[in-house]
């Protein structure tokens, strides 16, 4: 989407010189972001999408000072896109996509500079907004949320801009039971109290979502228990169940971010199907299931709870959306699923389709994503997950089944593990992927036997890869994995070297064959 961006910005109409560059990199980037409304926010309000885009110290948005090539930061991309989402807020939907309209046409198969560009904007803007905008094209340092205990017992909130990187304000927006709403503004260098003037008031921070997330705000991110930074994001998690239905209508950006502080613990597991229902933004719903399984997980949790859990997220995790929403929340881990309901069950049609091969179902890499969070019997593991690392089409899926089937080396029973080494070995006589052989060759360290014997095919593998002009840079851990199998064997290893006679092999290689002890 950033790319078909271009189209217009860029292509349509490029800019005049290296330090306007950020008016088609800005554009495509929250372009992009745009076109991924109906993920990021169902109900198509709610968020301008400024909580996509990252900020960095130093990246600056027009700097003069850099070389063409080195103009290419991330200032030019996301933080130009946060200016121009400010923009956005400030003037209004009609004019900032009417204004993007006329500059496009007025600039059409030729080029436009900054002052053009924004001076585009100033009727809407106003002379006071389009001096900020100028000032925060050359801003370096972010604003900063400095935090402190207010006397109300909530958190005393002062803003900080030293580079003038805000053109719109900073609020705050709360909700009280009834729906009511008040509003607070961060004044410059001001301390605000942040703080719930009635039980279970709820916070949106940026209601209009037209800057940068939370975190890149303040230094105390890690939301340390004990900290201020904890103490502000718990106003933004529901505490009754009429707030956590204002937070369904507040639009998906402000789920997501509730969501980061945790599951709203008034949620019932039979109000859990409805409260997925109400998300409205992709990585809302997998952080929401995510959580639900760790709650429903958790060992002090009441059996009974324990089961009326279980019973709500068994219909939720059999159906399609898994994998949706693994494709929007790759970073999730959804193992504590696994022992919510029964994995080997639930996906049987899965894994019997991944044992058989591509010609039965070749699922997607984010389909695969998810069913890697399940522990599974070790027979399973390696007649489905081998599958995909002998066959799959995709690099990303075959990589994934080879780290999947590592981490499972560590709970084999002894029964299991020559089967393992023997598919180690496989792979290795396989494939000349570095990454796929890389991991090969640490599963077969990890499951070797105990004498060069029993080793014998694994070792015949190796001298194969050896011998393997692709395989070169790989050549020093595949001697030092040899040297590993031969368990001290003199004689077993004489009869290893000597096999690798007239072979071209790197200069590390050699030296090891030379002197194991360098392993």
């Amino acid at each position: 989407m950033h790319e078909l961006g271009h189209q217009w910005f860029g292509d349509l109409v490029t800019v005049k010189t290296w330090d306007d560059l950020w008016i088609k990199e800005g554009m495509a980037t929250l372009l992009a972001e745009e076109g991924a409304r109906l993920y990021l926010d169902e109900s198509g309000e709610g968020t301008l999408n400024g909580d996509s885009f990252a900020a960095v110290v130093d990246s600056l948005i027009v700097d003069p000072d850099r070389d063409p090539d080195d103009k290419y930061t991330s200032g030019p991309y996301d933080r130009a896109a946060w200016l121009l989402t400010q923009i956005r807020s400030l003037i209004g939907e009609d004019p900032f996509w009417g204004t993007l309209r006329d500059v496009l046409n007025d600039h059409r198969f030729g080029a436009v500079g900054t002052d053009e560009f924004l001076g585009a904007f100033a009727r809407h803007l106003g002379p006071d907004a389009t001096a900020r905008a100028r000032r925060a094209l050359r801003a370096s340092a972010l604003p900063h949320l400095d935090l402190g205990r207010s006397p109300s017992g909530g958190v005393l909130v002062t803003l900080r801009d030293p580079d003038g990187a805000l053109v719109a304000p900073l609020d705050l927006l709360w909700i009280a039971d009834d729906g009511a709403t008040r509003s607070q503004v961060l004044e410059l260098d001001q301390g605000v109290d942040v703080a719930p003037q009635q039980e279970g008031e709820l916070l949106i921070f940026d209601p209009l979502d037209r800057h940068i997330s939370w975190f890149y705000l303040v230094d105390d991110a890690s939301l340390d228990p004990e900290g201020h930074a904890a103490r502000f994001s718990s106003f933004r998690l529901p505490t009754s169940p009429s707030q956590v239905a204002n937070l369904l209508e507040a639009g998906g950006v402000h789920q997501t971010a509730a969501l980061n502080v945790g599951l709203p613990e008034t949620l019932a597991p039979g109000a859990f199907a409805a409260f997925l229902g109400g998300l409205d933004a992709e990585d809302a719903k997998g952080m929401a299931v995510a959580a639900a399984c760790v709650r429903a997980a958790d060992p002090a949790l009441d059996p009974a709870l324990r089961a009326a859990w279980s019973s709500a997220l068994a219909p939720l995790l059999a159906g399609p959306p898994f994998a949706h929403w693994t494709e929007f929340t790759p970073w999730l881990e959804y193992g504590a699923c696994g022992e919510v309901v029964d994995a080997l069950a639930l996906y049987a049609d899965e894994w019997s389709a991944l044992a058989a091969g591509p010609s039965a179902g070749d699922l997607s890499d984010a389909h695969l994503l998810f069913l890697y969070n399940f522990e599974l019997p070790l027979e399973t593991v390696v007649s489905a997950w081998g599958n995909v690392a002998r066959q799959s089409s995709s690099l990303r899926a075959r990589s994934l089944a080879m780290t999947r089937i590592r981490l499972d080396i560590d709970r084999a029973r002894p029964e299991h593990v020559p089967a393992l080494r023997a598919f180690f070995g496989e792979i290795v006589t396989s494939t000349e992927v570095f990454e796929l052989l890389y991991q090969a060759l640490d599963g077969l360290s990890r499951t070797k036997a105990p004498t060069a014997t029993e080793n014998a095919e694994a070792l015949a593998a190796l001298r194969q890869l050896l011998r393997a002009p692709s395989t070169t840079p790989l050549d020093g851990l595949a001697v030092c994995v040899a040297r590993a199998l031969i368990q001290g064997d003199a004689a077993a290893w004489s009869e290893f070297v000597g096999g690798l006679d007239g072979v071209e092999l790197s200069a590390e290689a050699v030296a090891m064959l030379a002197d194991p002890s360098s392993c």
